[in-house]
Order: structure tokens, then sequence, then C-alpha cells
């Protein structure tokens, strides 16, 4: 007769549960110490830095009388002298406007209404005297 429960796999490369949950406890333990000894020590050391910049204790900032107004920024709204204009703007002079696209190469941009009219006539060439479009 053979034996068909199910075995499970060995699980000899794994260290024991205790062990397992030890070592995740003594890592938190570690690690919290280390984040306490490191904020004790930059503590100390801020201590005696202002120890060394201020050998009286005393802070003579403490006696300034207080200003009346802390700002003098005017807050209230301006105009900007030269406003850039917006990308609807931008490409709606783009399509009305002559300019040149890329000067180097002799490229030019026309507006929509001259190339419409240039096409129509470069059009009407090609068909002939007499022939409309289909």
């Amino acid at each position: 007769m053979t034996n068909t429960s199910p075995q499970r796999p060995s699980r000899a490369h794994e260290a024991p549960e205790g062990v397992a949950t030890l070592r995740v406890t003594l890592g938190f333990v570690l690690t919290f110490c280390l984040g306490g000894l490191l904020s004790a020590g930059a503590y100390v050391l801020l201590c005696a830095r202002q120890e060394k910049l201020r050998p009286s204790g005393q802070f003579s900032e403490a006696q300034l009388p207080l200003r009346d107004r802390v700002s003098e920024v005017l807050q209230q709204p301006y105009e900007v002298a030269h406003p850039r204009p917006d990308a609807k703007q931008r490409a709606a002079d783009s399509l009305e406007h002559f300019g040149w696209v890329d000067r180097s190469r002799g490229l030019v941009r026309i507006p929509v209404s001259r190339a419409m009219e240039l096409m129509a006539a470069r059009h009407a060439t090609s068909l002939g005297p007499g022939k409309a479009a289909p």
C-alpha cells in the first residue's frame, strides 16, 4: 500500500520559527538603539557648538524691539509691461501672417488664405483652360 498524503518540502535551509522572530526583534532593537545614539550625539555636538559661539549663554536678540512692519511689499495687482501671447494667439498669428520658418534653408510661412489662392490657381492651370474640377 502506498501513502497518498502530500509530503511537505524539506525546510532544512530555513531557520526555525523562534530563531527568525529573534532575528527580527534583535534587528529592530539594534536599529532603534543606533538611531538613539546618533540623535544623542547630534544633540551633544549642537550644544557644544552653541557654547562655543555664545559662551555667555545669553541671546541679545531677545531684547530687541519688534518691528512695526514686517514687509514692505506692495500688495496690489500690477500690469505686465510686455505680456506674452497665449498659445492660441500664437497659433492664430502663425496662420494669418507671413514669417520665417527656417531662414537658413529659405523656408517661409504664408497665411492660409494666400496658400488657398495659390493652390486654386495651380489646380486651375493643371486642368487646362475651360475645364472644371470634378
